[in-house]
């Protein structure tokens, strides 16, 4: 049972990623067509992801570990600042 279980959140967590990396889910969800169109520190896929982490701590702490595990070589500039104004 606990294989079956495994598959299927891996499963799920594949098919999740591939579904918010679409351009067909940014299109569908922007407010505005201007909206993540410029290349920017972090791009829809990992806004997405982070609001889905289950943020517990402060932002700038939440900001700082997520951008730790997802890419080291960027610099830790992101504020919350930052990440509210997109």
């Amino acid at each position: 049972m606990g294989d079956i279980m495994n598959d299927f959140s891996l499963n799920l967590i594949n098919k999740t990623i591939e579904i918010i990396s679409s351009n067909r889910f940014l299109t569908n969800h922007r407010i505005s067509e201007k909206h993540f169109t410029r290349n920017r520190k972090m791009n829809f896929v990992s806004i997405i992801n982070f609001c889905v982490n289950f943020v517990r701590k402060s932002l700038q702490l939440e900001l700082d570990n997520f951008i730790e595990l997802t890419d080291p070589t960027i610099e830790k500039t992101h504020t919350k600042a930052s990440f509210f104004k997109g």
